[in-house]
């Protein structure tokens, strides 16, 4: 029994020997880690090569955690090397911000398509998603208005309508994607879908109201309503004393409303401008959609991985107590 008791002892002093060798070694390969991307950050903003250097930098940003955690990685990647790459960081943050700004000025998609992947790598996707919204300001600020535009008078409602959602549908399809991929962290599709939707409602809304009053839509209404009243009451008998002449018999309806063909045309335009808001708000609700499924999908995978470390965490104390135990057992 001592015997057993001794080499139990040994066992554990030599596992714990090895946690803390394993410990002592993963300090040692981040710290010359941050060593070496403090030297390839450095060098990569001298050389402008932004991608390269936020892609250093991105390390250091990770490590932060682990200089609290374990401050040996502190102490061997050396002060130089960390305030190296803290004033990397600085210096870089500043150029590429200014960069995007002028990028979104000047509308230089090409620009912009480069330098919103590196904002995220340095985990500055509320700025971007910030100046993104500026730059798709600026796109639909002049596309819906020329797309609102009726060059002849005779040109049907429902054409500058559907050249509107046709904008707004093009835009969402293409700045959308990067902008889900790469600055999810600040919701920055749900913004851009917010940001194109009201900027489509006010370009639509005048349009509609124009078309409203051209066709004087409320008067047709209530002459339409009280014509079918008149036509109900003759052919249902219950006005059947009142005498009406051939030119009446239809009540009215041809004098104040117009021929059956007007009606049709009428009619027609409408159903069209229907179609148009219906199928752009089935896209919009498609997108919607699709917006929060990605949402949940990655709430979906924070809650697994922090489940995951609390399970390890769990069983690492409970190892612990165990060995507590166990010693005090064994005395």
């Amino acid at each position: 029994a001592s015997g057993g008791s001794q080499a139990s002892q040994e066992i554990r002093k030599l596992e714990q020997e090895k946690r803390d060798l394993d410990s002592h070694a993963d300090a040692v390969q981040k710290a010359l880690k941050l060593r070496k991307q403090s030297e390839r950050a450095a060098q990569s903003l001298a050389a402008s090569a932004w991608h390269d250097a936020a892609e250093a930098v991105r390390d250091w940003l990770e490590f932060q955690d682990d200089l609290d955690k374990d401050p040996r990685v502190e102490t061997y990647a050396g002060s130089y090397s960390l305030k190296q790459l803290d004033s990397t960081y600085s210096k870089l943050k500043a150029v590429l911000l200014e960069k995007y700004e002028d990028a979104v000025q000047k509308s230089n998609l090409q620009s912009l398509g480069s330098l919103t992947p590196i904002l995220s790598i340095l985990r500055l996707e509320h700025e971007g998603v910030r100046l993104y919204k500026v730059y798709l300001e600026l796109i639909l600020d002049k596309t819906l208005p020329e797309a609102a535009k009726i060059p002849d008078k005779k040109m049907p409602a429902f054409a500058p309508m559907a050249k509107i959602y046709n904008a707004a549908v093009a835009v969402l399809r293409h700045h959308l994607p990067m902008v889900s991929q790469c600055l999810y962290k600040a919701e920055g599709a749900a913004a851009v879908v917010q940001l194109v939707h009201a900027k489509t409602e006010v370009a639509v809304l005048p349009v509609l109201k124009a078309y409203v009053e051209e066709k004087q839509l409320s008067r047709v209404a209530a002459t339409a309503t009280q014509i079918y009243d008149c036509l109900e009451e003759r052919y249902t008998g219950r006005n059947i004393e009142d005498d009406h002449d051939e030119s009446e018999a239809d009540c009215g309806f041809a004098k104040r409303i117009g021929s059956l063909a007007d009606v049709d045309t009428a009619m027609d335009e409408t159903a069209k401008i229907l179609q148009s808001s219906q199928a752009y708000g089935r896209f919009l609700q498609h997108t919607i959609a699709e917006v929060n499924k990605a949402r949940r999908l990655r709430h979906d995978q924070n809650i697994q991985r922090a489940r995951i470390e609390r399970e390890s965490h769990e069983w690492a104390t409970w190892e612990k107590m165990q060995e507590t135990k166990d010693d005090y057992h064994d005395l």
